[in-house]
């Protein structure tokens, strides 16, 4: 779409919506971005780890698609098969290898029609889409690389370096430079320093 019809298009918005509206469209028609990088798949929980609700809200659109069979989706899916395994609490973050996710579960404080408050756990799917687009936002200026993105999202999985290298079939010295180029891209002082910015930033997605 030409940026002349866009501008006709969000002609009505205020001027800073219209800017927003259009750099999303732009962003989410350009080859090289992935619609997945886009996608937040969540499902909700009691603490006890019974299934409330999920669905999967688009960051480019600002729209939500909820849903109550689990089964109807393999993310949300496997969400709840996990919370179903117990030994569920707030802060929990799981790296699922077989499909290259994290599972991350955070505490939320809802309030539902009948005027009831409570605490439940909403679990996240993050994927290496997702993670780079969320990391692509906040730090827009250091210009990581995908590898260098790829790296940090193994290391916040817990992969030690010799692992996230033999899953990407690349050598222990290309992961070490892929994390000392973001340490210094990101002005980070170490693994440590880099896993306490991402989930700092990933927290945006709740």
């Amino acid at each position: 779409m030409r940026r002349e019809a866009l501008d006709t298009v969000f002609s009505l918005l205020p001027a800073h919506s219209a800017v927003s509206a259009i750099e999303r469209i732009t962003e989410r028609a350009s080859d090289d971005v992935k619609l997945e990088a886009f996608e937040i798949r969540w499902a909700e929980f009691e603490l006890d780890g019974r299934f409330v609700r999920g669905g999967v809200s688009d960051m480019s659109d600002l729209t939500t698609h909820i849903i109550t069979d689990s089964q109807r989706d393999f993310g949300i899916d496997l969400l709840v098969r996990r919370a179903a395994q117990g030994n569920l609490v707030a802060g929990t973050l799981d790296w699922i290898s077989r499909h290259d996710l994290l599972l991350w579960y955070l505490p939320y404080r809802f309030h539902d029609g009948k005027g009831r408050t409570g605490i439940r756990l909403r679990g996240l799917i993050i994927s290496d889409d997702l993670f780079g687009r969320i990391m692509a936002t906040f730090n827009g200026a250091s210009q990581l690389t995908a590898a260098e993105k790829r790296t940090i999202f193994q290391i916040v999985g817990g992969l030690e370096l010799r692992q996230a290298a033999e899953l990407d079939n690349v050598s222990y010295e290309t992961k070490r430079a892929h994390t000392k180029a973001a340490c210094e891209k990101l002005q980070c002082a170490g693994q440590k320093d880099l896993v306490r910015k991402a989930m700092g930033q990933l927290f945006h997605l709740m």
